[in-house]
């Protein structure tokens, strides 16, 4: 199996309530065989981004130099090179001829943003094969004195910078951001083509109610007669009322319908603009038609409501 190796830029230490990253440039084997990137951590990484431990162990103090190297491996990775097999235990030679033992499972990580799938992905400790340089993740606990925290890691930049220059006044700590800083700045330009979309959809689903509403007044208009002579003949206010109602909900109904039906057609126009959901996200689909349904009848009330106050009298005299 061929692995993709990055350049060793990475690393971590333990920082804040908990810590610690790598990361780094990468470069592709040569050949057409398999890749996964590499990124060097040290202990608590996993915990402090929070990725998933799935099987087996995390790394620790104890994966150092002096002893056997271990890796924690993807999820993605396991079914791209041992599918069907148990991949705890397991050695692999990296291109260098290390060999290595596979010692945990964790989740796939969006590396490169929220749009990509997770790429296999090896992690291997940093005391095992040191870095000039690291990007150090904190996460600092609901506890901390630090103000919101666990909301925003902005409080913790001054204290983060003062504590690496106490520790070597050699090491410069810089690009410090939050995680909410990364990803938004990862989601930004979707968030145009988004807001975009959205304010397309207000203006469509306003010109629907326009068009229902206009579309029932003409109808009550062209029924006027037909109305005064239901009601000359005991139709109830109520009654004509809710028949026109559910004329016009069936008439949103039916666009629902239609609309919901290029979705597919349209779908791949808007995928790349969603996360987490597909373009047939069946909630999201109904959600979308009830609340077209929900426009036809409210577009609907206003003329229903004065049809059902027209004088029988009036209603044929103007015939």
């Amino acid at each position: 199996m061929a692995t993709k190796e990055k350049e060793k830029k990475g690393g971590g230490t333990k920082g804040g309530a908990k810590g610690g990253e790598s990361g780094g440039s990468s470069k592709r084997k040569k050949g057409s065989e398999p890749v996964a990137r590499s990124a060097l951590i040290t202990p608590d990484y996993v915990t402090a981004l929070r990725i998933p431990l799935l099987r087996g162990r995390d790394i620790d103090a104890h994966d150092d130099a002096e002893h056997p190297r271990v890796a924690l491996v993807s999820a993605s990775w396991v079914r791209q090179f041992l599918p069907g097999r148990d991949p705890i235990g397991q050695r692999y030679r990296t291109s260098d001829h290390r060999i290595v033992t596979i010692v945990g499972i964790v989740g796939d990580v969006r590396h490169d943003g929220l749009q990509t799938a997770g790429e296999p992905t090896v992690y291997t400790p940093l005391a095992q094969d040191p870095a000039a340089e690291m990007t150090l993740v904190v996460r600092a606990g609901c506890d901390l004195p630090i103000g919101d925290a666990c909301d925003d890691g902005a409080p913790l930049a001054p204290s983060v910078r003062r504590i690496v220059t106490e520790t070597d006044p050699s090491v410069a700590a810089y690009a410090v951001e939050t995680m909410s800083d990364v990803i938004g700045r990862s989601l930004s330009g979707r968030r145009v083509g988004a807001t975009i979309s959205v304010a397309l959809a207000l203006l469509a689903l306003l010109l629907a109610s326009a068009g229902i509403y206009g579309l029932m007044a003409l109808h009550i208009a062209l029924g006027r007669r037909d109305v005064g002579i239901r009601l000359a003949l005991g139709a109830r206010p109520q009654d004509v009322r809710r028949r026109l109602l559910t004329e016009g909900v069936r008439l949103a109904a039916i666009g629902a319908v239609l609309g919901l039906g290029t979705t597919a057609l349209g779908g791949r126009l808007i995928a790349s603009l969603l996360y987490g959901v597909t373009q047939t996200h069946a909630p999201t689909l109904l959600l979308a038609g009830g609340v077209m349904v929900g426009v036809g009848a409210l577009a609907s009330w206003g003329p229903a409501e004065r049809a059902a106050r027209i004088s029988p009298a009036d209603a044929l005299r103007s015939e």
